[in-house]
């Protein structure tokens, strides 16, 4: 990290109105989770990002001890007075984290701290937004009741269902028929026509979403993997699948239903599998190294298919 990082930050700040404090102290508990993930604990670990410089910092509060027992808590005597004569048995130390593996975990948590950072903020600013014209809706409501309720009974004679769901990247709406032949999103309602292909719709978004996202986590992998063929088709038993002969990626149609990170986690399973094909501790290392958070992900997932 470095200048470019608050450079970032502050172009973020002005265009779309997000904290830059809110966002250093999402990479700052980022790294901590980073810890957890690196080291099976982050009691005792503290992180700090440097507000004018963009570097980070993780230390580990550790014991200094006789016989070190465990490498995370405790530092021995020896290794303590070399970093200063003034520490004795039974003192605390803040011993600086600088592993090269544990700084490359630690940068991807943070890119991915930052992009979910980001999508929450704007989802709280449009709520903010809305919120704040509260009165206004209810005002229109108000003046309006009559031509609501004429709109309301003419829906009841034709017999359109207003119960039925529609599941789009994680989020459920409401599916109310008009004359359209498009489909128009609200904030927790779809306004679709009677005839409207929703098979159809899902498969060019699935297209689209699933491109996007292949391009974005593969750019994110260090190793030297070669750029695999995407298909998507939908799947009973499997959220997707990796040709490694063939270097094909294929993906469930289903997953355009469920929140973005399902899919984020089963294209680094599936890219995974052209550098380690089968499920071995290797193999769910680089797992883990793309998605630090993938046996809750893959343990959620089993409910859903």
């Amino acid at each position: 990290m470095n200048t470019e990082l608050i450079t970032a930050l502050d172009i973020l700040e002005k265009e779309k109105k997000i904290s830059k404090k809110v966002l250093i102290e999402a990479i700052e508990n980022s790294l901590l989770a980073a810890c957890k993930n690196h080291f099976g604990k982050n009691e005792n670990f503290t992180a700090k990002v440097d507000t004018k410089t963009g570097d980070f910092k993780v230390t580990a509060a550790k014991e200094v001890v006789e016989t070190v027992e465990d490498s995370v808590t405790q530092i021995s005597l020896a290794d303590a007075q070399m970093i200063s004569p003034k520490y004795n048995i039974g003192d605390t130390i803040n011993v600086e984290i600088k592993s090269a593996e544990f700084g490359r975990i630690a940068v991807q948590n943070s890119k991915s701290a930052i992009l979910q950072k980001i999508r929450e903020e704007e989802r709280q600013a449009v709520y903010n937004e809305y919120h704040a014209k509260e009165k206004d809706i209810v005002r229109f409501i108000e003046s309006n009741t009559l031509k609501i309720n004429e709109i309301i009974n003419d829906i009841k004679r034709k017999n359109i269902n207003l119960s039925d769901k529609i599941m789009y990247l994680g989020n459920s709406y409401d599916k109310r028929l008009i004359n359209t032949k498009e489909i128009i999103f609200g904030k927790d309602y779809v306004f679709i026509g009677k005839n409207f292909n929703l098979d159809k719709f899902y498969k060019i978004e699935a297209s689209r979403v699933f491109k996007e996202r292949l391009d974005y986590i593969y750019k994110l992998f260090e190793e030297d993997i070669s750029y695999p063929s995407l298909r998507i088709r939908k799947m009973t038993s499997k959220w997707g699948v990796c040709n490694i002969t063939r270097k094909i990626v294929t993906l469930n149609l289903e997953l355009i239903k469920l929140d973005i990170k399902y899919l984020d986690y089963v294209i680094v399973h599936e890219l995974s599998h052209l550098i380690y094909p089968n499920h071995s501790k290797d193999f769910w290392n680089v797992v883990s190294k793309y998605c630090p958070n993938y046996k809750i992900y893959r343990k959620e997932m089993k409910n859903l298919i």
